[in-house]
Order: structure tokens, then sequence, then C-alpha cells
């Protein structure tokens, strides 16, 4: 999707640091196990806890295992797109004050060019201190060389929860690279031989797969319709063929989307000038990768069932997919420099200016039309009713892309959906990692 396959590199002897509350117990073996089957390296990863953040209680609305899907997440996402590249993790208890310690002991003892973040607090509605001694963190980084991505948010432009657009912080630090997200999706570039669709527990399987090419990507705003239907559910009888029914008109409810927007205390930054128009305050997001869970991300993790614990895969998105993602790209493109590039904002907006060629324009409206009597992209989600298995049948929901109702929308140049788009191959990379 975004060329990784046409440049000759792979993050090697890079460091990329993610940070994270709690430690899953079975990453190690989880990310070995991914990789041996999607033909990826075995993984070099680090596992250490930043001095003295165990000092706080977990909140009683916390629990350790809920954090272990966005460590391994994090993980097989930087090492798909730097497969070369050392993972460091630095974890925390849940508490808010030892998860920020995690990222300043990465800062000061400098353990990484290149930190990935996918939390964040939903809007700006956060206590200035705190805010202030966290974008000071931030600010070091930058000052040492040190590339920081963090997750825009994924719930759209807040209007849902505050009434009214917001942006996210830490994403609206003009200190840190916010990634959006974008739903996407591939084609093959020629025919798919027999083997591509082997069972995707056969190691090596992906090996004789043709190449791919990106059939549509849009910004990530997602609207939802239940599908309803007397019909009895099975693998080989969808609803919508048999007269299912919507539960509302589409695009339906609000469902998820990629933060982005004006940051209300952060003042435009001197590298977003000639880029993002009108606006005197820091815009979010800088840039954008694969994030809806409908065209999502397969992980593969350690998890518990009915009928007992053990390695399985699913699909699934956010801005925590975009941020690593971008994150293990950074790392490809310090390899290709062959030093430290630091904080990329200068260098993404140079590129983005340039008109190099060096970001895919997300555009909704060169991909699909304007027509008004165009049908909105959407696809069909199927899940399990149990979330487990068949036993419990299937259901089926019209998931609508570039939701009209939202205030964030893919459009021709920069936009508050995507940033400058996403990385358009080696030209991307050939942009940014250029000598300045």
């Amino acid at each position: 999707l975004y060329g990784l396959d046409t440049v000759k590199a792979d993050g090697s002897g890079q460091t990329v640091a993610f940070v994270g509350a709690n430690a899953s117990p079975t990453l190690q073996n989880d990310v070995a196990q991914y990789s041996r089957l999607h033909s990826l390296p075995a993984p070099s990863i680090t596992e250490i806890v930043a001095p003295g953040v165990y000092r706080h209680p977990d909140t009683p609305k916390q629990v350790p295992g809920e954090f272990y899907g966005e460590e391994t997440l994090d993980a097989e996402a930087i090492h798909t797109t730097a497969p070369g590249a050392n993972l460091l993790f630095v974890g925390s208890s849940n508490a808010n004050q030892d998860f920020d310690a995690s990222i300043n002991h990465i800062v000061d003892k400098h353990l990484s060019n290149i930190i990935s973040i996918s939390y964040g607090f939903s809007g700006e509605n956060v206590p200035r201190g705190f805010i202030n001694s966290l974008n000071g963190t931030f600010i070091q980084a930058v000052a040492t060389g040190i590339g920081v991505y963090v997750s825009s948010g994924d719930n759209g432009d807040e209007t849902s929860t505050f009434g009214t657009p917001a942006v996210d912080f830490y994403a609206d630090s003009p200190n840190v690279t916010a990634v959006g997200g974008t739903s996407a999706a591939v084609v093959p570039t020629a025919a798919l031989p027999t083997a591509a669709y082997a069972s995707v527990d056969t190691p090596g399987s992906a090996v004789n797969q043709p190449g791919w090419r990106r059939d549509f990507e849009v910004g990530w705003q997602t609207g939802r319709d239940v599908i309803s239907s007397t019909s009895s559910d099975n693998l080989t009888t969808a609803p919508f063929s048999l007269g299912g029914t919507l539960a509302t008109a589409p695009p339906g409810d609000f469902f998820g989307g990629g933060g982005g927007g004006v940051s209300r205390i952060f003042p435009q930054p001197a590298y977003q000038s000639g880029a993002i128009g009108s606006s005197t305050g820091r815009v979010v997001p800088d840039i954008s990768a694969l994030a809806d869970p409908n065209t999502g991300f397969l992980v593969g993790q350690t998890q518990s069932f009915s009928n007992g614990t053990y390695y399985d895969e699913y699909r699934i998105g956010g801005t925590s997919v975009a941020a690593p993602l971008t994150a293990g790209m950074a790392a490809v493109a310090d390899q290709i420099a062959g030093s430290p590039l630091g904080f990329l904002n200068p260098r993404i907006y140079q590129a983005y200016k340039s008109a190099n060629n060096a970001f895919y324009d997300v555009n909704q409206a060169a991909m699909f039309g304007t027509s008004v009597d165009q049908p909105l992209p959407s696809v069909v989600r199927v899940n399990y009713k149990n979330g487990e298995n068949l036993a419990g049948g299937l259901s089926y929901s019209l998931r609508t892309l570039e939701e009209p109702n939202q205030t964030l929308h893919s459009t021709r140049g920069f936009d508050t959906a995507t940033g400058v788009g996403t990385p358009n191959g080696s030209n991307f990379f050939t942009a940014i990692s250029a000598p300045q």
C-alpha cells in the first residue's frame, strides 16, 4: 500500500520505542508467531520498565489485560513496516503519571530516535500543567533528534463527545507528528495463485503471492447501519441479498474515525505555514496511514476463548494502527538517510510544498465522485454474534466510508482528515531522507 517493496531498506540498525500500560506476558511469542505466519524475519524485542513507575495503583476501572492487545498491535505494526528494526517496549502501570514517566525515560536516556504513542486524551480539556509538562518532554525530544509519532484519535471531530469539534491531546502538540487514519483497500496486480488462498496458519503462504496496488483510499470516518434479515445466518447467504433491511437510512450512526481539526491552545507552527490555508492554530493530523478496522490490519495475539487460551488473529483498526505503521516507515527513512532524521514534520511539509509526489493525495471526491446521486462508498461488515465462532450466528452491518455528517473529510491537498496524505512509495522515502 505504501510502497515499502520499492525501497531497499527495512529499518535495519534502527530502534523504535513504543509505550504502554502493563506488559503482555505473551508478547515475544505472539510477535514471533505472527512473523512466521506472514513471512517476516524474527523480531528483536526488548521490554523494560521505566524506573519507579509502579508507585501508583491501577484504577478500579482498568485491568492489566485490557492493554495487552495494544502492545501487541504496536509491535506487529512496527515490525511489518520496519521488519529489520529493533523494538523497545517501555511499560508502566495504568496510572497516567507512570505512563508519562515512560515517555520521559525514553527521551531523557535517548533510548531510541523514534517513539510511537497510540494513546491520548479526548479533546484538549486537560489540566494545563499536565499539557505543559508533557509538551516540555516533546520539546526535549525535538531538540535531541527524536521523532515522536502519535495517533490522532479514533472519535473523528469529537462532536459526539463535546458537541463541538475538537482535537485530541497528545496529537495537538506541535512537537509531535500527529498520524491520522484512512480506509483503504488493495487489489492484486496479477491473478492470485491457488497458494494465495492457503490458510493463514500456513507459514510462508504469502511468499508466492503477486504484488498489490491501492484500489482506493479515503479518510477514515465511519457510519454504521445494522442490517437485519429473517433468513438464517451462514457463510454463504448474506442478508443483503435476501431482502435484508437497514435499521436507519445510511450513513447511520457515527462509528469511529481518525481525529483531526484545529487546536485551540497551540498556535500554528512555522512548518505548517503556507500549507494549511488560513488557520492560525496547530492543525491535526500531519500525515495519515491505514486505520479503519473495516479495511484494517491483521494482528495476532494469545487470547482466551471458551475452548481454551491460544494464539489467533483478528482484524483491528484505529489510529493506534496508523501511528506505529508510520513510526516503522520513519525507521526505514532513517536507514536510507544513513543517520537519524529526528522530528520529521519540517521535512514532511517541505516535501508536501515541493510538489514532488511524496504523498498520495487522499481525496474522497476524486475517488468516488461528487454527484448527489453518487452512492456513498461502503462495505458490509460480518461479525460473529458471540464474538468468537459461528455457534451464535452472524451479524451484519453496512459501514459507510467518509461518513458525511462529520466535519472531517479528505479533499484535494491538505485536509483535516488526512493531513498531507499518505506515504507514496519510493517518492516519499527519497524526499524525506534527502540531505538538507
